[in-house]
């Protein structure tokens, strides 16, 4: 492949610095704009991160003793390049403009080099073409993310807030997301928000995985978005065995085992045929996506083409980071922050399980409910959580599943009650079954 020069422009670079050192209040808006990575030149990228340091106290002078009490100096062009670009600087006015070259520059200098890296690999034959792409997308994303602005104006998001009310006040609808199909989630909740993280959080047997499944169904039935669900433990066949069960009412025992009563047959065709209209309804048991940056990378390319209207993840504590972490507790917090950004991204909520630590098995009687600092290294999770909703049955036996709300922005605390039929593994609403 020949060689090509990467895009930049060395004057532009130039007038950015020459500008702050004529106008050091320029700076703090300048690094706005700028990382010293965008630099080309590597004498301006260690100019640029001296003069970001210096801030208002920026001049030639406090600029060269700094680079040389760094051991900088002849490295970024000595005294003889600071003051050629101060003197070939007339004025600062026109730094914005100059900004804007030397940025679009360094992203098209990145886009180069990410694709350039994916050829590397894709000629390597080291990685999986799924892997190279999925890491290629999550790191356009980022750069593509750089095109959006850091915050918004107040007036654009209260008008944002008031057309809300106004189109609640009169369809009279009160969810502010997708309703999981049981009344008593849906009126403590009023949805399962968009841009949101919601834990499902339970020891193992209280039925967190039927549940979300349950959820996960309504969901797809009811709205045309995408709902995929992400299982770091069972396989596709086992949950759509599950599936299979709750929508035919043929146990589960049943359809693991194949003895099927002559008179359920047309049950069980029929559950088939209906679960195979759900094609928005997608399960993945790859153990790639265990790996939350693969997950995420997934999700987002899927919402290329298709809005998400919920991801289900289960569960959080198989999942792992690519990041190198000191901890578990360090880990789960990584994972916890990438999954809450994910939210905001796709614009859905994300439906996570989440597993309770045994001491909580220590407790008598009722003091058994979940709490929230029964999660297992919680970590900063307990923060990051926007709702975090504990699932608690007496025994494996007990057909009455108790829901409690132990953490809920704008929601608040609350307890709800389901019916839980194991033999086909769904949940009612109380006195619904």
């Amino acid at each position: 492949m020949q060689y090509k020069v990467p895009p930049h422009d060395l004057e532009a670079e130039a007038a950015v610095l020459g500008a702050c050192i004529l106008n050091p209040s320029i700076v703090a808006h300048v690094r706005k704009t700028l990382n010293p990575d965008d630099f080309y030149r590597e004498a301006h990228t260690l100019i640029s991160e001296v003069i970001f340091d210096l801030k208002d106290k920026t001049t030639i002078i406090t600029l060269a003793d700094r680079l040389r009490a760094q051991g900088f100096l002849e490295k970024a062009g000595g005294n003889a390049l600071l003051m050629d670009i101060a003197e070939h600087t007339a004025t600062s006015a026109a730094w914005e403009y100059h900004s804007q070259i030397v940025k679009t520059k360094a992203r098209s200098r990145r886009i180069i080099s990410q694709c350039s890296n994916a050829i590397e690999r894709a000629f390597s034959g080291q990685d999986e073409p799924g892997e190279i792409l999925n890491d290629l997308k999550e790191e356009l994303r980022h750069l593509i993310s750089e095109d959006v602005a850091p915050y918004r104006q107040p007036v654009e998001v209260l008008k944002e807030i008031f057309a809300d009310i106004e189109e609640r006040a009169q369809s009279g609808k009160t969810e502010v997301g997708v309703k999981t199909g049981f009344k008593g989630i849906d009126f403590h909740m009023n949805g399962l928000e968009p841009r949101t993280t919601i834990y499902l959080a339970g020891r193992p047997s209280m039925g967190k995985t039927a549940l979300a499944l349950n959820i996960a169904e309504n969901v797809a039935a009811n709205y045309d978005g995408l709902v995929p669900y992400f299982t770091g433990e069972s396989g596709d066949t086992m949950l759509m065995r599950r599936r299979v069960a709750s929508d035919s009412t043929v146990f589960y025992s049943r359809i693991r085992s194949g003895r099927i009563d002559e008179g359920q047959w047309p049950m069980l065709v029929e559950s088939v045929d209906n679960l195979s209209k759900t094609n928005n309804f997608i399960i993945i048991d790859k153990p790639k996506f265990k790996t939350v940056e693969h997950l995420a990378a997934l999700c987002e390319a899927e919402a290329l083409d298709n809005p998400i209207s919920l991801v289900v993840i289960d569960h959080l504590h198989v999942m792992r980071t690519k990041e190198r972490t000191q901890s578990l507790n360090h880990q789960f917090s990584v994972i916890s922050e990438k999954l809450q950004d994910l939210a905001k991204e796709l614009n859905a909520p994300l439906l996570i399980l989440a597993q309770l630590s045994r001491k909580l098995e220590e407790r008598k009687g009722d003091k058994q409910a979940p709490r929230l600092d029964d999660l297992r290294e919680s970590g900063t999770i307990e923060q990051n959580a926007d709702v975090v909703i504990g699932l608690y049955r007496k025994d494996k036996t007990d057909e009455t599943l108790q829901l409690e709300g132990l953490k809920g922005r704008d929601i608040g605390l609350w307890k709800s009650y389901l019916t839980f039929n194991q033999n086909i593994q769904r949940f009612y609403d109380v006195g619904e079954e």
